[in-house]
């Protein structure tokens, strides 16, 4: 369903470390990496490629970023 964004195997590593979840297990898997939800779509395309980026889903993207940002 969803193809996560490259990361270096160290990166990866670390991300885990400091999230405790897989981050591309959870994209591919639909899911959001702060807080396990099921993803139900995005705003955008912009809002997408983010997800495929961090992980997050549009709910916890709207908690992070501002309002005034596309996401």
């Amino acid at each position: 369903m969803y193809k996560a964004t490259y990361k270096s195997p160290q990166v990866e590593a670390m991300l885990t470390a400091v999230t405790g979840v897989d981050r591309v297990k959870t994209i591919e898997s639909g899911h959001c990496v702060n807080c396990s939800l099921a993803v139900s779509g995005f705003k955008n395309d912009i809002c997408l490629q983010e997800y495929l980026i961090s992980g997050r889903c549009q709910v916890c993207q709207d908690e992070v970023f501002d309002k005034s940002d596309h996401c």
